[in-house]
């Protein structure tokens, strides 16, 4: 439970303005006490999450150069069959 410091030097003023504070404040403490409990857990696993993407990322770089150069590999295949089609129908045609 969240409670306010207590200070021994603080004037009525301030005690005063202390505790309207704590009362306004007051149907908020559930939230923010979950919340205190909760993001501990929270942040270790975001900074994990981080640290592997940094961590993927040649790998996700190195799969898009691959898929680059099979497509393009692909491509050059198709062209090569494409004109030994064409020769094979021309030396028919003969």
């Amino acid at each position: 439970m969240l409670e306010p410091l207590r200070t021994g030097s603080e004037s009525s003023a301030a005690a005063g303005l202390r505790e309207r504070l704590a009362q306004r404040l007051a149907p908020h403490r559930p939230r923010a006490e979950r919340w205190l409990k909760t993001a501990p857990v929270w942040v270790p696993l975001l900074f994990a999450a981080h640290i592997a993407l940094l961590g993927l990322l040649p790998a996700f770089l190195e799969s898009r150069r691959l898929s680059a150069e099979e497509r393009a590999l692909g491509a050059r295949l198709d062209a090569a069959n494409e004109r030994g089609q064409q020769l094979e129908r021309l030396r028919r045609a003969q």
